[in-house]
């Protein structure tokens, strides 16, 4: 959340001249100025987890969080699990981050034409207090559904609903799951489904993107790792994590 950090960072590998950089976009605009300067520098740069394809970046590795949001709120649609009226919770680290504003204007694409309202609920970063804060809005609110716009609110779900007093399958939740944690909650029916971004893909992706770029070739496309697991498809995550 430092962005000033973040910046003097990012600066700091400009100057050491590298043969290309990869990175995540912490919010829109953060680094239009440094790839830019990159750019001018012939360093090319790949983003990876959160895009800005404003910035001019040559490549994206990840998912399209607009679109991940589209795919949840469809599934609790398609799925008759909310209706006109209901308020969704949608519980987030950190509010304004890219993530979360690119995933919410999925979701209001598919819920405001239904008149389907949702929450978004800043639980902050700290374990302990996204599971107090979650549980605090469960208990206040008794949402509909959920949809759990990053990793560790997501992974908070089961502890959230044991705290809260709700059963395993009462509330639908879908959202991220990025985490052994999740899987679990998926497993159990804590959790109907979870998006998996293929992690280590995003990481060895822009690397090798790079050293196509190292090499001369071009790289102006985007790689989109994403997928939707349930509890008939989430062994082969548990499987790595076990690993």
């Amino acid at each position: 959340g430092d962005m000033a950090a973040q910046k003097e960072a990012f600066n700091s590998a400009l100057a050491a001249k590298p043969d290309g950089i990869a990175t995540t976009s912490a919010q829109p605009g953060l680094w239009t100025e440094e790839v830019k300067a990159a750019k001018a520098a012939g360093i090319p740069i790949v983003f990876f987890n959160t895009d800005d394809p404003a910035t001019g970046r040559q490549a994206y590795v990840g998912a399209d969080l607009r679109q991940a949001g589209v795919i949840w709120a469809k599934y609790l649609v398609d799925h008759k699990m909310v209706k006109q009226g209901d308020n969704v919770f949608l519980p987030v680290e950190v509010p304004g981050a890219s993530y979360q504003q690119l995933e919410t204007e999925g979701i209001a694409s598919v819920f405001d034409p239904l008149g389907i309202k949702y929450d978004v609920v800043d639980c902050g970063t700290d374990p302990a207090g996204i599971i107090a804060k979650m549980t605090d809005y469960m208990v206040a609110n008794n949402p509909p559904a959920i949809i759990a716009l990053g990793d560790s609110v997501a992974a908070s779900i089961k502890r959230v609903f044991d705290g809260a007093g709700v059963p395993a399958g009462t509330i639908p939740v879908v959202g991220w799951g990025n985490s052994r944690e999740t899987a679990e909650a998926v497993k159990a029916g804590f959790v109907n489904a979870a998006a998996w971004q293929f992690p280590s893909a995003q990481g060895f992706m822009p690397v090798a993107l790079l050293g196509l770029a190292a090499a001369g070739e071009p790289i102006g496309y985007d790689i989109h790792t994403f997928s939707l697991y349930d509890a008939s498809s989430v062994e082969p995550i548990l499987k790595l994590y076990d690993k």
